[in-house]
């Protein structure tokens, strides 16, 4: 998917003909009224698909080969003097690993948050890039712990809105800084990492559930349950399960994952038992103070008049 804005043009006069199209070209709507839209190009099935702002636009039948190790160009062509042939501009673009579904395209053109694999993006891309762009990269932990900072990130994840569990949103929003901090440290991408803040906003809200292993009814979740959930997810937004399972996005690759759950690993797995006293078995100390009387105590018997009892 990506955006597109062209320069507006005169559309043809009357009985004149349109602008010459390419050979491949399938799309029917004009796209040169100044305005950004949302382009996709979904190959599926040896069919060539568009869509414009989320709505299919046309599609042809084309033999695609693959040429690996050739050069990519994304736009127009350049002209013999080195300046391009278009007078628009592409913003944003991303590829896919595989061909994305009619409604995966009008998600994306959309904006929605919801992604088919069933998780909620809660930071979108585009956020995490502003939000990085404030800070500096090789800032200390300190300075990503600083009011200004965290006030950002609870807004964004619509955190402190109960004072009752004001505690366990500072835990939350402190976890999120870490993993931004992270991402940008080893230049994981905005989508990368906002496809990740979504999976393990869904593995906190996984800790909430009960246990289905534990002998004690009513048991939360343990720790083996919450990490096979996290595998699972994580998988599922793999670049190998892209290609095998249907409704798969190919985000992560086996380096990414390897990276992510050396992370995950030491900071909520490791602390898994602490994380879930907070977040979902809240224990609660209520001390009381009572005033009690107390009578004087009676002085002690003569021993001068005791007697020896044998």
């Amino acid at each position: 998917g990506a955006r597109e804005a062209a320069a507006p043009q005169e559309p043809p006069a009357e009985g004149e003909a349109p602008p010459p199209r390419g050979e491949h070209e399938v799309g029917r709507t004009r796209l040169d009224d100044g305005e950004w839209h949302h382009i996709a190009v979904a190959y599926r099935g040896g069919v060539l698909s568009a869509f414009v702002d989320g709505r299919p636009d046309g599609e042809a039948k084309l033999e695609v080969t693959a040429a690996l190790g050739s050069e990519l160009f994304v736009g127009a062509p350049w002209g013999a003097d080195g300046s391009s042939t278009s007078a628009g501009g592409l913003a944003d673009v991303q590829a896919y690993a595989q061909g994305l579904s009619d409604e995966q395209i009008a998600g994306l053109a959309s904006g929605s948050r919801d992604l088919p694999t069933g998780i909620s993006l809660v930071l979108k891309p585009d956020w995490i890039v502003q939000f990085w762009k404030g800070r500096v990269q090789g800032k200390t932990e300190a300075d990503w712990q600083v009011a200004e900072v965290r006030k950002e990130v609870e807004d964004a994840l619509e955190l402190g809105q109960d004072a009752a569990r004001r505690f366990q949103d500072e835990v939350l929003c402190s976890f999120v800084l870490e993993l931004l901090a992270h991402a940008q440290q080893t230049c994981l991408t905005a989508r990368k990492t906002s496809v990740f803040v979504g999976i393990m906003w869904n593995i906190f809200a996984t800790m909430h559930g009960r246990s289905e292993t534990t002998v004690r009814v009513g048991e939360p979740k343990g720790v083996s349950e919450c990490f096979l959930e996290y595998k699972r997810l994580l998988m599922a937004h793999t670049c190998i399960a892209a290609g095998e399972s249907a409704g798969a996005l190919g985000i992560f690759s086996l380096p990414d994952v390897r990276q992510l759950t050396e992370f995950v690993s030491g900071t909520l797995f490791q602390h898994f038992v602490l994380y879930q006293s907070v977040l979902v078995c809240p224990q609660e100390a209520n001390v009381k103070q009572v005033e009690v009387s107390f009578e004087a105590p009676r002085a002690p018997p003569d021993l001068r008049r005791g007697k020896l009892r044998v």
